[in-house]
C-alpha cells in the first residue's frame, strides 16, 4: 500500500464526506482515504458507489448479505443500498468514486457484486486519485474520463466472485456469525 499516493488533505476519511456524496445531483464524486476507524456505520447514497481497497481485507454488510472484498477485487454499490464497511486492519486505503444514475445505465449497474481487477482499472483508479470531491459536466478531461471508467465496467466485469453470505434466519446461527465476525 502506498499512503504517499493519497492528498494530506484527503489522507484519512471525514465522516462529513459522506453528506457531501449527494449535495449535486450530476456530479461524480472521488474520495480517496485511509479508513483509520473500526468501521463505517450503516448508511446509503443516491449515487452508485465503486469501491476499490488496499491494505487488508474489508467486509461490507447490507441487510441481507456480508461481502468479503480481497485484495485486486472491487465492489459495486447501486444507489440505496443500506451497507457498513468493516476493515482488517487500521490502515485500510478506500478509493470510492460515486457516479450518478442515468436512464440508459446497463443492468449491471443495478446489481451488487464483487469482481476482479485488472491492470487496466489499476491505472484508471490511480489517475482518479488526484481527485477529491465533486466533479461536475463542465469539468473536462475529469468529467469524461470519470464517465469512461465507470461506462467501461460492465465490459471488464464479466466474472462475479460470489464473496458474499447470506445472513441466516435462525437465531443460534445468527449468534455464531456475530461471533465469527467479531473475532476473526
Amino acid at each position: 500500500m502506498n499512503t504517499q499516493d493519497i492528498t494530506t488533505d484527503a489522507k484519512y476519511v471525514n465522516r462529513y464526506y459522506m453528506t457531501e456524496v449527494d449535495s449535486f445531483e450530476d456530479s461524480i464524486y472521488c474520495h480517496h482515504a485511509i479508513i483509520a476507524e473500526n468501521h463505517i456505520s450503516e448508511h446509503c447514497h443516491d449515487k452508485d458507489q465503486f469501491l476499490y481497497t488496499e491494505g487488508g481485507d474489508v467486509f461490507v454488510k447490507t441487510e441481507e448479505k456480508s461481502y468479503f472484498l480481497p485484495a485486486r477485487h472491487y465492489l459495486w454499490i447501486p444507489a440505496g443500498i443500506k451497507h457498513s464497511i468493516h476493515q482488517s486492519t487500521p490502515e485500510v486505503v478506500m478509493r470510492n468514486l460515486y457516479f450518478p444514475k442515468t436512464n440508459n445505465d446497463a443492468p449491471f449497474y443495478s446489481k451488487m457484486g464483487i469482481y476482479p481487477v485488472n491492470d487496466l482499472l489499476i491505472e484508471l483508479i490511480m489517475f482518479t486519485n488526484r481527485w477529491n470531491g465533486n466533479i461536475f459536466p463542465i469539468e473536462e478531461p475529469k468529467y469524461s474520463i470519470a464517465t469512461a471508467f465507470k461506462l467501461i465496467l460492465p465490459e471488464l466485469s464479466l466474472h462475479e466472485l460470489p464473496l458474499a453470505l447470506p445472513y441466516p434466519n435462525h437465531q443460534q446461527l445468527q449468534d455464531i456469525v456475530t461471533y465469527l465476525e467479531e473475532t476473526i
